[in-house]
Order: structure tokens, then C-alpha cells, then sequence
């Protein structure tokens, strides 16, 4: 399986309670884990789910960057 190469820029989380993966850039990680970026995160069952969510929302909102 070859990796699409912002799979580095990114950080996966699994939460427990609603059974999702969440994704959140490398430099939003922080914001994440302080309830700060949540307009930034992928969510999905898997992490290719949670990824492809990602980059949608990266790619509608401009003024986010991957």
C-alpha cells in the first residue's frame, strides 16, 4: 500500500467513545487536544475515511492549509 505523502503531515486519534478516528494536522494537533480545531478535523470509521474527510474539508476552506 503506498501512502499518500500528507499522511506525515497529519495526526491520528482514535476516540473511544464515538468509535471514530479523528485527524488533525501536525501543526493543529494542539489546538485539537484543547478543543480548539474543530473546524480542521477528519473524522471516519477508518483512518483512510478520516484522512479523505480531511483533505474535503482542507480543500473548502481556504484559508485552512493540510
Amino acid at each position: 500500500m503506498k501512502l499518500d505523502k500528507d499522511y506525515y503531515n497529519v495526526v491520528f486519534h482514535y476516540n473511544t467513545h464515538s468509535e471514530k478516528w479523528n485527524c488533525v494536522s501536525r501543526t493543529k494537533y494542539r489546538d485539537y487536544f484543547n478543543g480548539n480545531a474543530k473546524n480542521s478535523i477528519g473524522r471516519g470509521t477508518t483512518t483512510d475515511a478520516a484522512f479523505k474527510d480531511y483533505k474535503q474539508k482542507a480543500c473548502k476552506t481556504s484559508s485552512m492549509k493540510p
